[in-house]
């Protein structure tokens, strides 16, 4: 296809559409799915996927192809993916076991996942209110501030139901030992010591390279242009971005509503794979179980996800809650408990 062809296919797609597709991109241009992504990413960034901004299409093109921002992979030689490979087993032999991931802070989980590894996409799916942000927050925390003084990591938390405000706080209260509960009801004292807990909390947070991102009726291309931006602006700091947490898969916004709820499952869950390979950081992806499906009992299944999404995850933990918890009837295992599945 000459390039007079190709810009005049994308003049059509972005005049004829509301918001074009990345499948349908890649049909049209009869190019890879990564390609296809890359352009409509650069489309989307300068605002012009759906309007006519007299803007022009080959300088568009030439970008993409010329862009540094976004490198395409090239083969390499096996020399470096061994030595990478001798370097984590030497790790593991030095350190008794030790795992070349990132840390969770739960020592159990590290032995099951052998940490959050760069270039994995991770999915913690729960009900509702079961605390499974809670614990995003937890790993969070560790990555960013490790026990110990250790060297920390940049995290992004990609928040599309909660304010940061609120993240802020329920970040506070777990790092103070503050219960938020009795804080929300006023029964702490004022003389008491929890609010010199608060602020050595909030000091030490306050310089954590912790990034919150809350926006609002999101695509997926949006999501990991800001993403990107961000480890472009961290790289060569001493806390470069080595954690992503996006919250929640379900919250996302499509970027083409005429297809099939599936096909747009697979393109989100592909896009969030790619993000993690793209930046070389582990993704922690939070999802909710099906409700329609999750009726019947309260036991946490794979089932209950979308297939696409467990298809493209390196690991999936599925969050549960006690059976006495509240009630017979939203029963799911005998204790508070982690599955690990993959």
């Amino acid at each position: 296809m000459s390039d007079d062809e190709l810009v005049q296919v994308v003049l059509n797609v972005i005049k004829n559409t509301r918001l074009a597709s990345i499948s349908e991109v890649q049909r049209k241009l009869l190019i890879s799915h990564d390609r296809a992504a890359r352009m409509m990413e650069m489309l989307e960034e300068r605002g012009i996927v759906g309007h006519e901004n007299g803007y022009n299409p080959r300088e568009i093109l030439v970008d993409l192809n010329n862009s540094r921002r976004i490198p395409s992979s090239t083969p390499r030689q096996m020399a470096g993916p061994a030595s990478e490979a001798v370097d984590a087993i030497q790790k593991m032999i030095t350190h008794k076991g030790g795992f070349a991931g990132m840390s969770t802070g739960f020592t159990e989980l590290d032995m099951l996942t052998h940490g959050f590894r760069k270039k994995e996409m991770i999915v913690l799916a729960a009900h509702s209110t079961t605390g499974k942000f809670s614990l995003a927050l937890s790993f969070a925390e560790t990555a960013a501030l490790p026990p110990g003084g250790g060297k920390g990591a940049g995290v992004l938390i990609f928040s599309l139901e909660m304010g940061a405000e609120e993240i802020a706080t329920r970040m506070l209260c777990s790092r103070a030992r503050v219960n938020m509960r009795m804080l929300r009801q006023g029964l702490l004292s004022k003389n008491g010591g929890e609010l010199d807990n608060v602020r050595i909390a909030a000091d030490e947070l306050g310089k954590a390279p912790i990034y919150i991102d809350e926006p609002r009726l999101t695509t997926i291309m949006e999501l990991r242009a800001k993403a990107r931006s961000l480890a472009f602006r961290l790289a060569g700091t001493q806390t470069p971005l080595g954690f992503i947490i996006v919250d929640d898969f379900q919250l996302l916004w499509p970027a083409d509503f005429r297809v099939s709820r599936e096909e747009q499952i697979a393109d989100l869950s592909y896009g969030l794979k790619s993000l993690a390979k793209e930046l070389n950081v582990p993704v922690l992806v939070l999802s909710r179980f099906d409700r329609v499906k999750a009726r019947i009992d309260r036991v946490p299944r794979v089932s209950l996800l979308p297939s696409a999404l467990v298809q493209e995850a390196d690991v999936v933990l599925m969050l549960a809650q006690p059976k006495d918890a509240y009630g017979k009837y939203q029963v799911a295992v005998d204790s508070l408990d982690l599955e690990h599945f993959k």
